[in-house]
Protein backbone atom coordinates (compact mmCIF):
# COMPACT_ATOMS: atom_id res chain seq x y z
CA UNK A 1 0.00 0.00 0.00
CA UNK A 2 1.17 3.52 -0.83
CA UNK A 3 0.62 6.06 1.92
CA UNK A 4 -1.78 8.86 1.05
CA UNK A 5 0.90 11.48 1.78
CA UNK A 6 3.32 9.77 -0.59
CA UNK A 7 0.64 9.60 -3.25
CA UNK A 8 -0.04 13.32 -2.83
CA UNK A 9 3.63 14.23 -3.17
CA UNK A 10 3.99 12.13 -6.31
CA UNK A 11 0.91 13.69 -7.91
CA UNK A 12 2.18 17.19 -7.15
CA UNK A 13 5.53 16.35 -8.71
CA UNK A 14 3.79 15.00 -11.81
CA UNK A 15 1.71 18.17 -12.11
CA UNK A 16 4.75 20.44 -11.73
CA UNK A 17 6.95 18.63 -14.22
CA UNK A 18 4.24 17.98 -16.81
CA UNK A 19 5.09 14.30 -16.82
CA UNK A 20 3.14 12.20 -19.34
CA UNK A 21 3.02 8.44 -19.07
CA UNK A 22 4.96 6.96 -22.01
CA UNK A 23 2.87 4.11 -23.35
CA UNK A 24 5.52 3.07 -25.87
CA UNK A 25 8.18 2.73 -23.21
CA UNK A 26 5.79 0.81 -20.97
CA UNK A 27 4.97 -1.56 -23.84
CA UNK A 28 8.66 -2.40 -24.21
CA UNK A 29 8.78 -3.31 -20.57
CA UNK A 30 5.46 -5.17 -20.23
CA UNK A 31 4.99 -6.53 -23.75
CA UNK A 32 1.51 -5.01 -23.85
CA UNK A 33 0.31 -1.94 -25.75
CA UNK A 34 -3.26 -1.76 -24.39
CA UNK A 35 -4.43 -1.24 -27.98
CA UNK A 36 -7.63 -3.00 -29.03
CA UNK A 37 -8.80 -2.99 -32.64
CA UNK A 38 -12.50 -2.82 -33.52
CA UNK A 39 -13.60 -3.50 -37.09
CA UNK A 40 -17.25 -3.32 -38.19
CA UNK A 41 -18.86 -3.10 -41.62
CA UNK A 42 -21.09 -0.12 -40.82
CA UNK A 43 -20.41 1.89 -37.67
CA UNK A 44 -23.12 4.37 -38.72
CA UNK A 45 -25.80 1.74 -38.11
CA UNK A 46 -27.44 2.23 -34.72
CA UNK A 47 -26.84 -1.40 -33.71
CA UNK A 48 -23.08 -1.19 -34.26
CA UNK A 49 -22.85 2.41 -33.03
CA UNK A 50 -24.26 1.37 -29.67
CA UNK A 51 -21.92 -1.62 -29.47
CA UNK A 52 -18.98 0.62 -30.32
CA UNK A 53 -19.92 3.09 -27.58
CA UNK A 54 -20.09 0.29 -25.02
CA UNK A 55 -16.75 -1.13 -26.17
CA UNK A 56 -15.05 2.26 -25.99
CA UNK A 57 -16.45 3.08 -22.56
CA UNK A 58 -15.45 -0.31 -21.14
CA UNK A 59 -11.94 -0.36 -22.61
CA UNK A 60 -11.28 3.29 -21.81
CA UNK A 61 -12.15 2.67 -18.18
CA UNK A 62 -9.60 -0.15 -18.23
CA UNK A 63 -6.91 2.14 -19.62
CA UNK A 64 -6.96 0.76 -23.15
CA UNK A 65 -6.97 2.64 -26.45
CA UNK A 66 -9.40 1.72 -29.24
CA UNK A 67 -8.40 1.68 -32.91
CA UNK A 68 -11.47 1.70 -35.20
CA UNK A 69 -11.95 0.41 -38.74
CA UNK A 70 -15.14 0.71 -40.79
CA UNK A 71 -14.36 -1.83 -43.51
CA UNK A 72 -17.60 -1.29 -45.45
CA UNK A 73 -17.70 -4.97 -46.52
CA UNK A 74 -14.25 -4.62 -48.15
CA UNK A 75 -11.90 -7.53 -47.28
CA UNK A 76 -8.87 -5.45 -48.28
CA UNK A 77 -9.80 -2.75 -45.79
CA UNK A 78 -9.94 -5.31 -43.00
CA UNK A 79 -6.64 -6.85 -44.13
CA UNK A 80 -4.89 -3.46 -44.04
CA UNK A 81 -6.31 -2.75 -40.59
CA UNK A 82 -5.12 -6.09 -39.23
CA UNK A 83 -1.70 -5.38 -40.70
CA UNK A 84 -1.64 -2.09 -38.78
CA UNK A 85 -2.71 -3.82 -35.57
CA UNK A 86 0.13 -6.30 -36.00
CA UNK A 87 2.58 -3.46 -36.59
CA UNK A 88 1.46 -1.65 -33.43
CA UNK A 89 1.44 -4.84 -31.38
CA UNK A 90 -2.28 -4.67 -30.54
CA UNK A 91 -3.53 -6.70 -27.61
CA UNK A 92 -6.84 -7.77 -29.15
CA UNK A 93 -9.40 -7.49 -31.95
CA UNK A 94 -13.19 -7.27 -31.95
CA UNK A 95 -14.50 -7.84 -35.46
CA UNK A 96 -17.59 -8.30 -37.59
CA UNK A 97 -15.93 -9.59 -40.78
CA UNK A 98 -16.90 -8.79 -44.38
CA UNK A 99 -18.27 -11.44 -46.76
CA UNK A 100 -16.14 -14.20 -48.24
CA UNK A 101 -13.12 -13.87 -45.96
CA UNK A 102 -11.24 -16.77 -44.37
CA UNK A 103 -9.20 -17.08 -41.22
CA UNK A 104 -6.14 -16.26 -43.30
CA UNK A 105 -6.99 -12.57 -43.05
CA UNK A 106 -6.50 -12.79 -39.28
CA UNK A 107 -3.18 -14.60 -39.42
CA UNK A 108 -0.90 -11.55 -38.86
CA UNK A 109 -2.30 -11.27 -35.33
CA UNK A 110 -3.74 -14.73 -34.61
CA UNK A 111 -0.37 -16.41 -35.12
CA UNK A 112 0.98 -14.15 -32.35
CA UNK A 113 -1.70 -15.35 -29.97
CA UNK A 114 -3.68 -12.07 -30.02
CA UNK A 115 -7.23 -12.70 -28.70
CA UNK A 116 -10.01 -12.24 -31.26
CA UNK A 117 -13.72 -11.84 -30.54
CA UNK A 118 -16.40 -11.95 -33.23
CA UNK A 119 -19.54 -9.90 -32.88
CA UNK A 120 -22.68 -10.28 -35.00
CA UNK A 121 -20.80 -12.26 -37.69
CA UNK A 122 -18.05 -14.82 -37.54
CA UNK A 123 -15.78 -16.64 -39.99
CA UNK A 124 -16.90 -20.19 -40.60
CA UNK A 125 -14.41 -22.77 -39.43
CA UNK A 126 -12.74 -20.55 -36.84
CA UNK A 127 -13.51 -22.31 -33.59
CA UNK A 128 -10.59 -20.76 -31.70
CA UNK A 129 -12.06 -17.26 -31.32
CA UNK A 130 -14.87 -16.27 -28.98
CA UNK A 131 -18.17 -15.02 -30.38
CA UNK A 132 -20.87 -12.60 -29.26
CA UNK A 133 -23.64 -13.29 -31.75
CA UNK A 134 -27.41 -13.47 -32.01
CA UNK A 135 -29.64 -16.48 -32.74
CA UNK A 136 -30.18 -15.50 -36.37
CA UNK A 137 -31.63 -18.78 -37.58
CA UNK A 138 -34.13 -18.99 -34.73
CA UNK A 139 -35.15 -15.34 -35.12
CA UNK A 140 -35.86 -15.78 -38.82
CA UNK A 141 -37.84 -18.95 -38.21
CA UNK A 142 -40.00 -17.11 -35.71
CA UNK A 143 -40.55 -14.14 -38.04
CA UNK A 144 -41.56 -16.34 -40.96
CA UNK A 145 -43.61 -18.58 -38.69
CA UNK A 146 -45.65 -15.67 -37.37
CA UNK A 147 -46.54 -14.55 -40.88
CA UNK A 148 -47.50 -18.08 -41.83
CA UNK A 149 -49.75 -18.25 -38.76
CA UNK A 150 -51.47 -15.08 -40.02
CA UNK A 151 -52.28 -16.85 -43.28
CA UNK A 152 -49.49 -15.67 -45.55
CA UNK A 153 -48.15 -18.25 -47.99
CA UNK A 154 -46.36 -16.04 -50.45
CA UNK A 155 -43.39 -14.67 -48.49
CA UNK A 156 -40.09 -13.21 -49.59
CA UNK A 157 -36.90 -12.41 -47.69
CA UNK A 158 -35.58 -8.92 -48.39
CA UNK A 159 -31.92 -8.03 -47.98
CA UNK A 160 -28.62 -9.59 -47.11
CA UNK A 161 -25.87 -11.01 -49.29
CA UNK A 162 -24.16 -14.39 -49.47
CA UNK A 163 -20.83 -14.90 -47.81
CA UNK A 164 -21.52 -13.99 -44.17
CA UNK A 165 -22.52 -16.25 -41.30
CA UNK A 166 -25.46 -13.96 -40.50
CA UNK A 167 -26.92 -14.17 -44.02
CA UNK A 168 -26.41 -17.93 -44.19
CA UNK A 169 -28.14 -18.48 -40.85
CA UNK A 170 -31.04 -16.13 -41.58
CA UNK A 171 -31.70 -17.65 -45.00
CA UNK A 172 -31.51 -21.14 -43.49
CA UNK A 173 -34.05 -20.19 -40.83
CA UNK A 174 -36.40 -18.58 -43.36
CA UNK A 175 -36.14 -21.42 -45.85
CA UNK A 176 -36.49 -24.08 -43.17
CA UNK A 177 -39.72 -22.59 -41.83
CA UNK A 178 -41.22 -22.26 -45.29
CA UNK A 179 -40.43 -25.86 -46.18
CA UNK A 180 -41.74 -27.01 -42.81
CA UNK A 181 -45.05 -25.31 -43.68
CA UNK A 182 -45.16 -26.97 -47.09
CA UNK A 183 -44.19 -23.82 -49.00
CA UNK A 184 -41.74 -24.64 -51.82
CA UNK A 185 -38.39 -22.88 -51.61
CA UNK A 186 -36.93 -21.03 -54.55
CA UNK A 187 -33.87 -18.79 -54.73
CA UNK A 188 -36.17 -16.11 -56.18
CA UNK A 189 -37.70 -15.79 -52.71
CA UNK A 190 -34.49 -14.17 -51.47
CA UNK A 191 -34.14 -10.64 -52.87
CA UNK A 192 -30.49 -9.94 -52.16
CA UNK A 193 -29.06 -6.51 -51.43
CA UNK A 194 -26.69 -4.86 -49.02
CA UNK A 195 -28.62 -4.07 -45.83
CA UNK A 196 -28.87 -0.33 -46.52
CA UNK A 197 -31.71 2.12 -47.04
CA UNK A 198 -31.62 2.78 -50.78
CA UNK A 199 -30.81 -0.79 -51.70
CA UNK A 200 -33.66 -1.99 -49.51
CA UNK A 201 -36.04 0.20 -51.48
CA UNK A 202 -34.87 -1.31 -54.78
CA UNK A 203 -35.18 -4.84 -53.41
CA UNK A 204 -38.70 -4.14 -52.20
CA UNK A 205 -39.70 -2.85 -55.63
CA UNK A 206 -38.24 -5.97 -57.25
CA UNK A 207 -40.23 -8.11 -54.83
CA UNK A 208 -43.46 -6.27 -55.64
CA UNK A 209 -42.86 -6.94 -59.34
CA UNK A 210 -42.78 -10.71 -58.79
CA UNK A 211 -45.58 -12.90 -60.08
CA UNK A 212 -47.27 -13.98 -57.95
CA UNK A 213 -46.87 -10.85 -55.88
CA UNK A 214 -45.80 -11.49 -52.28
CA UNK A 215 -48.26 -10.72 -49.51
CA UNK A 216 -45.58 -10.25 -46.83
CA UNK A 217 -41.91 -9.37 -46.48
CA UNK A 218 -39.43 -10.72 -43.97
CA UNK A 219 -36.67 -8.10 -43.79
CA UNK A 220 -33.00 -8.71 -43.17
CA UNK A 221 -32.69 -5.70 -40.87
CA UNK A 222 -34.41 -2.46 -39.89
CA UNK A 223 -32.79 -0.39 -42.66
CA UNK A 224 -34.25 -2.67 -45.30
CA UNK A 225 -37.59 -2.64 -43.51
CA UNK A 226 -37.84 1.16 -43.55
CA UNK A 227 -37.59 1.35 -47.32
CA UNK A 228 -39.72 -1.73 -47.92
CA UNK A 229 -42.50 -0.11 -45.89
CA UNK A 230 -42.37 2.89 -48.22
CA UNK A 231 -42.67 0.76 -51.35
CA UNK A 232 -45.40 -1.45 -49.91
CA UNK A 233 -47.45 1.59 -48.92
CA UNK A 234 -46.81 3.68 -51.98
Amino acid sequence: MIASETRRIVREAIAKTGYVYNVTAAALRTGRTRIIGVSFHNIAHQFFAEILIAIEETLSAAGAAVFINNHGEDPESLARFIGSLAAYGADGLIVSPPPHVTVEVLRPISERGVPIVYTSRHIRGDDAADRVVTADKLAMRRAAGRLIELGHRNLVLLGGQPGTSVAEDRVAGFRGKLEEAGIPWSETLWLQCRPRLLEGRAAAQAALDLDPRPTAFVCFNDLVRLRSDERAQG
